[in-house]
């Protein structure tokens, strides 16, 4: 057993070296482009997002909380995502990061749930300091299945861009 431990904690070491504990800011703008009553573009409002990222061995586990601005009203969620790199040079990263997550539409005297998946494509700027920024351009779904009860529209397919700025915890080597 202390064997088992010993190579976990030199294992986690090691990895803790190659990769690095991240804060993330998103500001992201939704441009809709399909709802469930019909196709056409339409602006879907804003979004602050902040994510705790945290390495694992091909990628990373990112977690954190949103705030949607929309011009029926707010919503919040708790997001959690995977991310993994396409490419990796010097200077730049592409990557990807598949997200799913759960919240809450603000805009009726009772909350009501709402949950999204989707993916989006970064490209990561990064600058060998201590705050890196990216872009990217994704897709995402999201259902708000209690809202048939007030109107019609309750599926959403959106085209979300985002600027970001990562704040590195610790500066890798």
């Amino acid at each position: 057993m202390k064997k088992i431990l010993l190579f976990l904690f030199v294992f986690k070491i090691s990895i803790a070296t190659l990769f690095s504990q991240n804060i993330e800011l998103n500001l992201k703008s939704f441009y809709g482009v399909w709802n469930n009553e019909l196709s056409g573009y339409y602006y879907g409002g804003g979004e602050i997002e902040i994510l705790y990222e945290q390495p694992l061995l091909s990628g990373a586990l990112r977690t954190g909380l949103a705030f949607r601005s929309v011009d029926w009203g707010n919503q919040a969620s708790i997001n959690i995502g995977y991310k993994t790199a396409f490419i990796v040079r010097d200077k730049w990263m592409l990557n990807g990061t598949t997200t799913a997550g759960i919240g809450m539409a603000l805009f009726y005297k009772n909350p009501q749930y709402i949950w999204s998946l989707g993916f989006m494509p970064e490209l990561t700027w990064l600058r060998k300091k201590r705050m890196d920024f990216n872009i990217g351009i994704g897709f995402r779904y999201t259902s708000n299945p209690a809202y048939k009860n007030y109107g019609a529209i309750n599926q959403l397919f959106e085209f979300p861009l985002k600027l970001g700025i990562i704040y590195k915890l610790k500066q890798t080597s």
